[in-house]
């Protein structure tokens, strides 16, 4: 009698769980990232200006949609809808975020990085806050090349029994 081997472990390509792993992530870092912006825009408004990259009419405007924007995308991401697209806004945002940061290294600024909450510290690091944005901007990557690949839709990533 020929017995039938059971799958006992699920296993999964491991692109494609890193990829859900750090859609995931990337969801939880925006939605966390714009929570305190959103609720204290004046403070964030002072923190987009301290970096003195925009002109001031801009200031208000951004510091205004920029949290919302960041909300929807992390949301996006969570829920898994619209991954191509969240993902390309959120690799646009952290492009600029690192171009923020790393300007404000050339110049010597000594200001409050405002990425995640909105009120001064006394520790101020941009060094430390762009080492983050490129971790950030390679899982970005990572994600949006695995969800660009043919096939890539959650239901369809490569789940295979053993």
């Amino acid at each position: 009698m020929k017995h039938r081997r059971l799958p006992l472990i699920r296993t999964a390509d491991p692109l494609a769980l890193a990829a859900g792993a750090g859609r995931i992530f990337l969801g939880v870092v925006f939605i966390y990232a714009a929570w305190d912006k959103a609720i204290h825009p004046a403070d964030f408004a002072q923190a987009v200006a301290n970096y003195q990259i925009l002109p001031m009419a801009w200031v208000n405007p951004i510091a205004l949609f920029l949290p919302w924007l960041e909300l929807v995308c992390g949301l996006a991401l969570i829920f898994g809808m619209m991954v191509r697209g969240s993902t390309l806004i959120v690799g646009i945002l952290i492009i600029i975020f690192i171009g923020a940061l790393g300007s404000g290294i050339v110049r010597g600024l000594d200001i409050h990085c405002g990425c995640f909450a909105v009120e001064e510290s006394d520790i101020s690091n941009l060094y430390v806050d762009l080492f983050r944005d490129l971790f950030l901007l390679a899982v970005a990557g990572l994600v949006f090349y695995r969800y660009s690949r043919p096939g890539s839709a959650p239901s369809k990533m490569n789940f295979k029994t053993t």
